[in-house]
Formats: C-alpha cells, structure tokens, sequence
C-alpha cells in the first residue's frame, strides 16, 4: 500500500500522535544509520559485532536475575552478518569465541550477554 505525501499530512493533522511517532521513528533510524556507517568505516568486524549485541541488548534486552541480559528477538548468524557486514561463518565463529570466553552465551538462536562490561571493552578495541 502506497501513502501519499498529501493523504500523509492530512493523516497527521487528525491525528498529531501519528506525526510525533513518525519524526521519533525517522531519529531513530538516522541515528541507527549514522552508527552503522561510522562503524563500517572506522572499526573492526569484531568490534562492529560487539558493538551491534550491544545495542541490541539496550534496545531488546530483558535483563535476567543473575545480571546477565537476554536479546529478546531471535537474530539468526545470518541476521547478523548482514548487520555488521561480514560472513554468517565468521559471525558464527565469533560468537563461538564470545561464548568460550564467557562475555555471552547462545541459547536456541538467542543472544545472552553475560558481561556487558567486557563486551563494551571488546567494542572498543
């Protein structure tokens, strides 16, 4: 379905809420945008991919009783690379050494950080 930029303003004088959430929306996205290009420009897949977890982790996080925060969307491997632009197979082996390291744990497709802390040290570089 096709909304027109006239039927759009129309739409948001009946009804201001609708205006405010679609400008809050359009921040959201720039600021999401101008991240995501700072990071493909400036830091390693690596730390691209702490980075993205911990950003998830604020977006999406549950946090658990033992301090640890649970990504509540299931990202696929394959998600995730797209994110961070890099292969599933690195992803993959990546978090594999996330989770050996005890920064985050992988339950059925689902993204547990355990350590905040570190992985914010391991984003940094």
């Amino acid at each position: 379905m096709e909304l027109r930029g006239k039927d759009l303003r129309e739409l948001m004088a009946r009804i201001p809420e609708l205006g405010i959430g679609i400008a809050e929306a359009l921040v959201f996205k720039g600021k999401c945008f101008s991240l995501l290009v700072q990071m493909l420009g400036t830091r390693s897949v690596s730390e691209r991919l702490a980075q993205l977890l911990l950003m998830l982790a604020e977006l999406y996080g549950e946090p658990e009783e033992n301090g640890s925060i649970a990504i509540a969307p299931q990202f696929t491997h394959e998600d995730l690379s797209h994110m961070v632009g890099s292969s599933r197979q690195w992803v993959t082996t990546t978090l594999d050494r996330l989770q050996k390291s005890g920064i985050v744990e992988i339950r059925k497709r689902q993204v547990v950080v355990l350590k905040p802390d570190f992985l914010s040290s391991y984003s940094n570089g």
